[in-house]
This record gives C-alpha cells, structure tokens and sequence, in this order.
C-alpha cells in the first residue's frame, strides 16, 4: 500500500501526512484514509471525492441501494444516475458497470481500514 498526499486540500495547509495510506485501488480509482485529516479519499474515473467516516458508509449503502430505473439518465450511448449533494453544485454521473464497479472499490475499502483498525488497538 502506498502513501499519498491528502488530493483534495490543495490550499496553503495542504495535507501533507505521511500516514495517508492506499486502501483498495483499482485500474479506474483508489480509496486512501488519511489519518491526519481522518477522511477518506475517493479518486474514480475523473471524480474526486472526501468523505467523513460515517458518510463514507452511507454513500456506499446508496451505491447498493441503487435499482434499474435509477439508470435514466442517457450520457452519450449509456444510460447513468445522477447522484448530487443538495448542498454542492457538484455532482457524479455513472453508469451501472462504474456504480457496481465504485461500491465494490469503496466496500473493501472500508473492509481493510476496520481490519487495520482492529490490529492496530
């Protein structure tokens, strides 16, 4: 596993921690816990994502929660879902092949931070 800087805080206090380590990864993304700024990091496609632990969870109960008619949205020759915050004007469009694709990626992830968590205390 890998040690990056934190992608999303590109400011003057950018994160620089060495503990930001690679969780799952595959060849569209990669999912990273950064341990200074307690997020996790989600890089998929051309998408950047930060999510609070528990928000981390919840995208992914949405992921799996998703059905056949969510898919209406046609995007060049393939039918997405349009999945946006109400509070941001940014937003993720994704196929069904990206969406299954995404929840398996952001779903071991979560497995091996918990299984770090448990051998680490």
């Amino acid at each position: 596993m890998g040690l990056r800087a934190c992608p999303f805080l590109i400011s003057k206090n950018m994160c620089v921690n060495p503990n930001q380590n690679t969780l799952s990864e595959t060849s569209n993304g990669q999912v990273y816990w950064c341990e200074n700024c307690k997020h996790f990091s989600v890089i998929f496609n051309t998408s950047c994502m930060l999510f609070k632990r528990s928000d981390f969870k919840s995208f992914i109960d949405l992921l799996e929660s998703l059905a056949e008619e969510d898919f209406k949205y046609v995007i060049g020759r393939e039918h997405k879902v349009l999945l946006k915050n109400n509070f941001s004007t940014v937003g993720i469009a994704l196929s069904v092949d990206e969406a299954l694709e995404l929840v398996d990626l952001m779903a071991e992830g979560i497995l091996i931070y918990e299984a770090n968590r448990l051998i680490s205390t």
